[in-house]
């Protein structure tokens, strides 16, 4: 088996890119116990790797991650040498195509579907499994699968914390809003868990933390979607059509008019966004997965509206604390400051939809379940946040008192629609809020809180 990871191309000349695959092949000769001569080209090196790998052993096994990862780096750190990396690793997959008969099986992963790329046109009988419903559980864990293989994991941890009186169904839940969410099909019903960060969450003995985002090689996809609106995230939730999913032209990439559409679809197959619910149609219904996904999202995505990302950062822990623990006073203060830190994205500061974006954003980043334009029967909550025990709802105008804003949640009965939380013993706030024009940020709040406890 020949297996090549294609990530972390540091690339500063075209001569460099060939060194770094001619490394690749010789490490992968050499631990299957091959030698290598390298004095040849990087396509003809592959060719009799192949070719000698099969007199040996038999029919050759390829797995090659990130397949795409040298031509999109090229494309957007060193776009002057993007036709010459693009050619070498045209020329390099075309080996594949010249040597299928000595190949059983061959596996590549990547972000996107390069229409440039030999590799699609030279290959016709290549199987796209990104959204087939036969492989929806194959690259994660489901909920079956986590309490078979990591039951043990949970018990000790509960075993362990018996004082602060967890449920088993408790961390369950929250084990599965953080890290729970992928869907790989649209016709399918199957979620998995990711299994880097699942992995890493019970080394750490259950300790919560964004683990995934670490490792991500695909931080260009955020980028990217840095060239958006930050209204185009006030909704969550983004319908595209299968043709949204075709081939990409790696060229299109540096260019800001690149349409929302194909950087949401660079965000699905970078991770950061899934297929949030099934569909029989050609309609695909795109969200975060979780908690793990959506926070890391929308905190890389605000930093280049903040002063301090550092301060921010802190701010955002403070407002999840403060939020959980129903402490609505340290959560405003929270929010106002990061008000502060965000002013250059507002400049329509006489209007309420850059701080209702802001607010709804800064909630996504404290890793709360947040909701904008929440639909009642007599008209819409601007914001609404669950967190623990607790849900928010918010109103807000601006140059006009916070009174005047929670008498509007009052009269048209937003709180109705969480009856059912109310029941189970949740704790509904509703606050209204007053922003100065003037001043850019909050300058007083009134809050009405509902329990059946």
């Amino acid at each position: 088996m020949l297996h090549f990871d294609f990530n972390n191309l540091d690339l500063i000349s075209s001569s460099d890119a060939v060194k770094w695959l001619k490394g690749k092949l010789i490490l992968a000769a050499n631990e299957v116990g091959i030698d290598l001569n390298d004095s040849y080209s990087p396509s003809m090196m592959f060719e009799m790797l192949i070719e000698k790998l099969y007199r040996e052993q038999g029919e050759v096994v390829i797995i090659i991650d990130e397949y795409d990862s040298p031509v999109i780096s090229a494309a957007l750190n060193k776009p002057e040498l993007a036709d010459d990396i693009r050619s070498l690793f045209n020329s390099f997959y075309a080996t594949v195509k010249n040597k299928i008969s000595r190949i059983r099986f061959f596996f590549i992963t990547g972000v996107l579907r390069l229409s440039n790329l030999s590799i699609f046109s030279a290959l016709n009988n290549l199987k796209d499994l990104s959204m087939d419903p036969s492989f929806a559980s194959a690259f994660g864990y489901t909920d079956e699968e986590l309490d078979e293989y990591f039951g043990e994991g949970i018990d000790e941890y509960l075993a362990g914390t018996a004082k602060n009186k967890t449920s088993r169904d408790e961390l369950r839940e929250k084990i599965r809003n953080f890290y729970d969410g992928y869907r790989f099909s649209p016709a399918s019903e199957t979620k998995v868990y990711n299994p880097f960060s699942i992995g890493n969450f019970f080394a750490e003995k259950c300790r919560f933390d964004t683990y995934w985002d670490d490792t991500s090689s695909s931080k260009f996809a955020v980028t990217l979607a840095n060239n958006l609106d930050l209204s185009q995230f006030m909704n969550t939730e983004i319908a595209l059509t299968t043709a949204d999913f075709k081939s990409f032209d790696i060229s299109e990439i540096n260019k800001e008019t690149l349409k929302r559409n194909a950087i949401a679809a660079l965000l699905y197959y970078s991770g950061y966004l899934t297929i949030s619910e099934k569909s029989n149609t050609e309609k695909i219904y795109l969200g975060f997965p979780n908690n793990e996904v959506s926070s890391t999202f929308t905190i890389s995505l605000m930093r280049r509206y903040c002063k301090d990302s550092t301060i921010a950062g802190l701010l955002i822990v403070d407002a999840r604390d403060a939020a959980r623990n129903g402490d609505t006073a340290t959560l405003i203060k929270s929010l106002n400051d990061y008000y502060d830190q965000v002013t250059s994205a507002l400049v329509s500061n006489r209007y309420e939809q850059p701080y209702q974006l802001i607010m709804h954003m800064f909630f996504i980043a404290a890793g709360c379940r947040a909701v904008a334009e929440l639909p009642t029967k007599l008209g819409r909550v601007d914001n609404s946040m669950e967190i623990g025990n607790h849900i928010y709802l918010f109103e807000l105008k601006v140059d006009q008192s916070a009174e005047t804003a929670l008498n509007q949640i009052k009269e048209k009965e937003y709180d109705k629609l969480f009856a059912t939380q109310l029941k189970q013993g949740k704790i509904l706030h509703n606050v209204g809020i007053s922003i100065s024009s003037e001043k850019r940020g909050i300058v007083e709040y009134k809050e009405e809180i509902l329990s059946l406890k």
